[in-house]
């Protein structure tokens, strides 16, 4: 009999449209204004002002948008009908790409950049040029039954993690793993997570972050957390600071913290240290990066200023809900992960996602593949991804390279194969999904 398995999120972005005629070179001398008549056009919405689609491609707003605005009945899930096969995914892009996959035997394998032990290996990769490898086990792990990052919600309620800050969480009865850059919080009850000592956090009134003891911390009454996204400040400094988002079973958002990713209105800088509503409804789904992207009646809206000096126009000064228009209900959003160059700055935003066909799409930079349209050209607007056979179930995107996992539990990868991101031995990019070779 298969092993089916509904996939721990609820699923991701789908990106269709056409490609604007200017293109960016990898300098991306094109001016601004360019990007800005291909994607940008600020109106009026219920989640606030909006991103409606191109001119090309024709709506605008939730009041006039012809598509169906629900999420499809039918959940996307994993059917497995073969060894190995993987139920889960997930990406660090802190430094550099890695990626990991939750397997129906309960391990997991990574593959990647292994930079601050991300891969979970005692062992190093091996391969010219530059630490090639293949997907390989981390080390220690069983019994898995939820990915987030690299951490792990084991059977019997503990969290165990690796690379960064590795080890168990010092505390059980885990219901839910907590999203965030240090993987050290998690939900432990329908209201309640816990955090490990030394995570940042804003201070009282909004004031100067500041480490916080391990503790217990309780959402305002409202219905059962679904999702808790927990941001931080970093010690390194280069990442300004972030927001600790509540997502509940209702599809209701909640938020605090540093005002310009909390997506509402506040009279408190630099942060709101009290949870407030988002103005958006029916909220299925929730990544953040370097924005904060949510699934909202089944379409995208996202917020946040940690700007780039190539695209400033996609990083609003008041940080609040973007609408961004695809041509099909959304199911799941994927945006990347902050990672800093030696100047501070992140890079242009890029979005990855799956629709309600199955079907997956990306946008932004794409200088290694890692659009995954056959091509190296910038893609101004959601373009579809070439040579996927099955629909996709989730996909996750670094910087520089993008995987998905299909419903037969194959997992593909495109864009840079720089230290073995691609999972199939090779250093070369790869402008169109790959297999990855799970052991």
């Amino acid at each position: 009999m298969p092993y089916t398995r509904r996939h721990p999120r609820d699923a991701r972005i789908g990106l269709y449209g056409n490609r604007a005629s200017t293109v960016l070179t990898l300098v991306f001398a094109a001016s601004c204004s360019d990007y800005s008549r291909a994607l940008l056009e600020f109106t009026g919405s219920d989640g606030g002002p909006s991103l409606p689609a191109p001119a090309a491609t024709g709506a605008a707003s939730p009041a006039n948008d012809a598509r169906a605005p629900s999420i499809p009945p039918r959940p996307l899930q994993v059917t497995c009908s073969q060894t190995p096969c993987a139920l889960g995914l997930s990406a660090d892009s802190t430094s550099g790409s890695a990626f990991c996959a939750l397997l129906n035997d309960g391990r997991v394998v990574c593959w990647g950049s292994n930079v601050q032990g991300v891969l979970g290996r005692t062992t190093p990769d091996g391969g010219a040029p530059d630490a090639i490898g293949l997907p390989d086990y981390v080390d220690g792990v069983a019994d898995a039954v939820a990915l987030e990052g690299t951490c792990v919600l084991r059977a019997n309620g503990m969290v165990q993690c690796w690379g960064p800050m590795a080890g168990t969480l010092p505390f059980a009865g885990v219901s839910k793993l907590a999203m965030g850059y240090t993987n050290r919080c998690a939900v432990v009850g329908p209201l309640e997570w816990r955090c490990t000592e030394g995570i940042y956090a804003p201070g009282p009134d909004g004031g100067a972050p500041a480490l916080v003891p391990e503790r217990s911390v309780r959402a305002p009454p409202g219905a059962p957390l679904r999702a808790l996204f927990f941001g931080n400040v970093v010690s390194s400094g280069w990442l300004a600071s972030d927001a600790t988002l509540l997502l509940r079973e209702d599809g209701t958002l909640q938020s605090s913290g540093s005002r310009n990713f909390i997506g509402r209105e506040t009279s408190l800088s630099p942060g709101d240290p009290h949870f407030g509503d988002v103005l958006l409804s029916n909220v299925t789904d929730i990544d953040v990066g370097d924005d904060v992207c949510v699934v909202a009646n089944g379409d995208v809206y996202c917020w946040g200023t940690r700007e780039t000096p190539i695209f400033p126009m996609l990083y609003p000064k008041d940080g609040l809900p973007r609408r961004i228009v695809f041509p099909e209900p959304v199911v799941h959003v994927s945006t990347v992960r902050p990672s800093a160059d030696a100047s501070g700055q992140s890079g242009p935003r890029r979005l990855c996602a799956v629709v309600a066909s199955g079907r997956v799409s990306c946008v932004g930079p794409n200088e290694s593949g890692q659009v995954g349209d056959g091509t190296r050209m910038v893609a101004h607007v959601p373009v579809l991804v070439e040579g996927l056979t099955e629909r996709a179930v989730d996909v996750v995107a670094t910087r520089t390279s993008t995987c998905a996992l299909l419903e037969s539990g194959t997992v593909y990868c495109w864009g840079a194969g720089v230290a073995g991101a691609l999972g199939n031995g090779f250093a070369a990019d790869a402008l169109v999904p790959t297999l990855v070779r799970l052991p």
